[in-house]
């Protein structure tokens, strides 16, 4: 059984601590990874565990995400865990609104880095996975379409954009990761903004149950193909992990 310490960025990618119980509610994350890995069980941490000002000389020089990946790795450690998981969102980053695919590739290997520099800064080495979706968990949702069908059963209705009805066909992105538009242009092609004119269609709203409806309806193979710099490399270093631990 191989033991995984979670850290995302909110309740719609890896989930949330229930308030009151501390339950762990799931987000479409650990679900992607059970897809893949079966053998294994998860813990999710909140994203601030440790007062990073103590480790101040061990993170110096660690560029951005490589801190949150270093603390991480130390929790890791001392939980006797097997494996750091650090889940991360590409939108924030300098280019996230590439829609170019080397630039695309060129960013997320950057991101991966930054993680991977902070995953072993620690003395002991650890296992480790990095998630980055390009360009965010809602462009990973809209990877797979029948999943929308499977999970939700016929749409009912038809695309709404610019005033006018539009047939529903295309409305699901050939190339996901590549996708983006203004954030303020709720017609546009910002990720959030299309996935939720998709789940319109079905009379749904986005969040992290409906999120983990996709991801329970989704096909991981379609997945690697549909978006192929993130998820497929996500997968990949899950089924590496699962080699390690046969």
């Amino acid at each position: 059984m191989i033991k995984l310490l979670l850290q995302g960025e909110g309740p719609t990618d890896c989930g949330a601590i229930e308030y009151g119980t501390g339950n762990f509610l799931e987000g479409p994350i650990p679900i992607y990874i059970r897809k893949v890995l079966s053998d294994c069980t998860m813990e999710l941490l909140p994203r601030e565990m440790r007062n990073r000002f103590k480790y101040q000389r061990s993170v110096r020089g660690l560029r951005g995400h490589g801190v949150r990946a270093f603390l991480l790795a130390v929790e890791t450690i001392e939980r006797n865990a097997d494996v750091a998981v650090l889940y991360v969102d590409a939108d924030k980053a300098p280019a996230a609104d590439a829609t170019e695919e080397h630039l695309c590739k060129k960013r997320y290997a950057a991101l991966k880095e930054e993680i991977m520099e902070g995953f072993r800064r620690p003395q002991k080495a650890i296992q480790c996975v990095a998630i980055i979706p390009m360009k965010m968990i809602e462009s990973w949702m809209m990877g797979d379409p029948a999943a929308f069908e499977k999970a939700f059963g016929k749409p009912v209705g038809k695309e709404k954009k610019k005033g006018k009805e539009k047939q529903n066909k295309n409305i699901f992105p050939s190339k996901p990761e590549l996708e983006w538009g203004a954030k303020d242009d709720s017609d546009g092609n910002y990720p959030k903004h299309r996935l939720q004119r998709i789940l319109t269609l079905y009379q749904k709203e986005a969040c992290r149950e409906v999120f983990c409806e996709i991801a329970n309806h989704s096909d991981i193979e379609t997945l690697c193909k549909s978006c192929p710099i993130s998820f497929r490399d996500f997968c990949g270093q899950l089924r590496t992990l699962g080699t390690v631990h046969k």
